[in-house]
C-alpha cells in the first residue's frame, strides 16, 4: 500500500458488461405492446420519475424545475431500434435561459431554450452535440403557452416538429435508444398528453445499459437510492426519492422489497432533495438531514456571478423516536441556500455531526459549515465556515465527507474546483476545525463518499481523475486503508459509463464486509465485497 496520491487511477484490467437479465427481457419484449400512452389529460398512465416531485392538476402534471437536468419524468418504455414517433403536448412557464428539455436515453436532449437564449441539442444521438445552439425559440413557442410537441424517426432521418413545423432535422443511427420524457431545468413544465409509438420494449433506467462493472461487482435489482440505516428489529430503512420523496423506506427482505412510510403530516409542504443524510443513533433515534425541493428558488445573476437575494434552499431536520413509524416535525436548521448535505456521523462521545453548506451571497460562493447535536439531533449548533475563495454557482469548498479517525479526530474531505479534495480535522469531536488545506487525494469537481467499515477499515468511493477517453464523472473508484488514511490500496474503477455520470455515491455495509454503492446521478445499484478487493 502507497499513498493515495501517487497512484495512478487505472481501471480493472477485465471488466464485463452489465446485462440486466437479457434474456428475461428478450421474452418480455417480444409482447410488449407497439403503442403506449404515458400521460393522457394530465393523468400519468405509464411513468417514471426521477428527481423533483411531479403533481396532477385540473388536466396537466406539473413539475417546477431545479438546476438539475437529470430531474425527468419518462414514460414507462424504452425506444428500441427501428422507426418511432413520440408525442406530447406541453407548456412551459419561465422558458427563459431555462434548459428545458426533452429527454431521450441517459443523456441525449433537444433543448428548448438554454442559458445561451437559443433551442439546443445535446449528447450522443445528437453527434455528441455540447448544448450547440439550433435556432430561436421564439419562433416555435410562447411563455405558458401549449403546443404539440413530436419527434419522429423514419429510417435514419430524426425529425422534431413543435406544431407541425420542423426544429430539427437530421441524420441519426437506427439503434435503441433507451427511455424518452421531460425536464423541466429552471422552469415548470406542464404536461397534458404524451405517448409513443414504434418498437417499444421494457423500462429500463436511463443509462443502465450502458454502465460496465467490474466482474466482481454484482448489480442489486429493486434497490432505491440511497442512504440506508438498520433498524432494531432486522429492517432497512431508507427515503424516497422523486415523486414520493415525503415518505421513508423499509425493507424487511434485505433491500428485494420496500414499503413506504409517512414523513410529514398532509399539509407539511415538503420535498426531500436526493442530497440528504440519514443516522440512526446509538441510543436508536433515527435523524434525517435534507434541504427542501418544494420551496427551492434556484436565482443566479449570471453577469455579475453572485446570487440573488431570493435565492433559497433550507436546510431541514426531522426525527423519528420509533424506528421509522412516526416522525417529529421538521426543524429548520439553516434558512437560506443549502446545494448539498452528504453526510452525517456519529462521534464516540455521542456527538452528532453533519458537515452543513452554505451560500455565501456577497462573495458569491459556497462554504462548508458543520453543525453539531450533543442531544441526538433535538438541537443544533453551528461551528465555522470552512471556505476557500473562489466565484461562481459551484465554487468553495462544498458537500463534505467526513470519518471519526483512531485518534479521535474527524476527518472532513470536501469537493472543490481545485483537482483535488481539500480537508479539515476536528480534534474536539466536531466543535472546532482546523484551516481548510489541499488533501493528497485527488478528485474531480464531484463529492467522494468515505466510511469506516466493521473491520475497522477506511473506504472511499469517489471520482477520480478520469482515466483516457473518460469525463470527469465517467469513471467510479473505490480504495481502502489499514490505517486512517496515511496509505491506501491502489483506486479500482469498479463502474464506467462513458456517456453517462456515475457520481454523488452513498455507502451502506448491509452485512459484515457487503457493501450497498448508489449513486444520485445514475442507476448504479451494486453489491461490492470488501475481501473481493483487500482479502479477508
Amino acid at each position: 500500500m502507497r499513498p493515495l496520491a501517487s497512484l495512478p487511477v487505472t481501471a480493472t484490467a477485465i471488466l464485463c458488461a452489465l446485462s440486466i437479465s437479457a434474456c428475461a427481457l428478450a421474452q418480455v419484449a417480444a409482447s410488449y405492446p407497439d403503442a403506449m400512452v404515458f400521460i393522457e389529460d394530465g393523468t400519468p398512465l405509464a411513468t417514471e420519475t426521477i428527481g423533483a416531485r411531479w403533481i396532477e392538476g385540473d388536466g396537466i402534471v406539473v413539475s417546477g424545475g431545479t438546476d438539475d437536468i437529470n430531474q425527468r419524468i419518462l414514460g414507462r418504455a424504452t425506444i428500441g431500434p427501428g422507426d418511432f414517433h413520440v408525442h406530447a403536448r406541453l407548456a412551459i412557464e419561465n422558458l427563459d435561459n431555462s434548459a428545458a428539455a426533452f429527454t431521450i436515453g441517459a443523456n441525449s436532449y433537444f433543448g428548448f431554450e438554454g442559458g445561451h437564449g437559443s433551442m439546443f441539442i445535446t449528447g450522443p444521438l445528437f453527434d455528441n452535440a455540447r448544448g450547440t445552439p439550433i435556432g430561436d425559440p421564439a419562433d416555435y413557442i410562447r411563455d405558458r403557452v401549449p403546443f404539440e410537441f413530436d419527434v419522429i424517426r423514419e429510417g435514419e432521418r430524426l425529425t422534431v416538429l413543435i406544431d407541425g413545423q420542423v426544429a430539427w432535422e437530421q441524420q441519426v443511427t437506427t439503434e435503441a435508444l433507451g427511455p424518452v420524457g421531460f425536464t423541466p431545468v429552471r422552469s415548470t413544465m406542464q404536461i397534458s398528453q404524451f405517448s409513443a409509438r414504434g418498437n417499444l420494449q421494457p423500462y429500463t433506467p436511463p443509462g443502465a445499459s450502458e454502465i460496465t462493472l467490474d466482474p466482481r461487482v454484482e448489480w442489486v435489482d429493486g434497490l432505491p437510492f440511497g442512504p440506508f440505516v438498520r433498524l432494531a428489529d432486522g429492517g432497512i430503512l431508507g427515503v424516497a426519492r422523486g415523486s414520493d420523496a415525503r415518505h421513508a423506506l423499509v425493507s424487511y427482505d434485505e433491500g428485494q422489497t420496500w414499503q413506504q412510510r409517512e414523513i410529514f403530516a398532509p399539509d407539511d409542504n415538503m420535498i426531500i432533495r436526493p442530497e440528504r443524510a440519514l443516522l440512526r443513533t446509538r441510543s436508536g433515534v433515527i435523524i434525517l438531514i435534507y434541504t427542501n425541493d418544494a420551496v427551492i428558488n434556484y436565482s443566479w445573476d449570471r453577469e455579475r456571478n453572485v446570487p440573488k437575494p431570493d435565492m433559497f434552499l433550507p436546510t431541514y431536520c426531522v426525527r423519528s423516536l420509533d424506528d421509522g413509524r412516526t416522525w417529529t416535525e421538521p426543524q429548520m436548521i439553516y434558512d437560506g441556500w443549502c446545494g448539498c448535505i452528504q453526510d452525517m456521523i456519529q462521534t464516540r462521545n455521542g456527538n452528532i455531526v453533519v458537515p452543513g453548506q452554505e451560500l455565501l451571497y456577497d462573495e458569491g460562493r459556497h462554504a462548508t459549515m458543520p453543525y453539531v447535536s450533543r442531544d441526538d439531533g433535538e438541537t443544533w449548533q453551528r461551528t465555522r465556515y470552512l471556505d476557500i475563495g473562489g466565484q461562481g454557482d459551484h465554487a468553495g469548498a462544498i458537500e463534505g465527507t467526513l470519518v471519526e479517525l483512531e485518534d479521535g479526530r474527524l476527518w472532513m474531505l470536501m469537493r472543490t474546483q481545485e483537482g483535488r479534495f481539500y480537508q479539515s480535522f476536528s480534534p474536539d469531536q466536531g466543535l472546532t476545525w482546523t484551516d481548510l488545506e489541499p488533501s493528497p487525494i485527488e478528485a474531480t469537481t464531484a463529492p467522494g463518499k468515505l466510511v469506516r467499515l466493521q473491520s475497522g477499515r477506511l473506504a472511499l468511493v469517489w471520482n477520480p481523475p478520469p482515466t483516457e477517453g473518460f469525463g470527469s464523472r465517467n469513471e467510479i473508484a473505490i480504495s481502502f486503508s489499514e490505517d486512517d488514511g496515511e496509505n491506501w490500496t491502489e483506486p479500482c474503477v469498479f463502474a464506467s459509463d462513458p456517456g453517462g455520470r456515475l457520481s454523488y455515491p452513498h455507502v451502506f455495509e448491509h452485512a459484515p464486509g457487503e457493501l450497498w454503492i448508489t449513486t444520485m446521478q445514475s442507476p448504479l445499484r451494486v453489491n461490492l465485497r470488501e475481501e473481493d478487493f483487500v482479502g479477508r
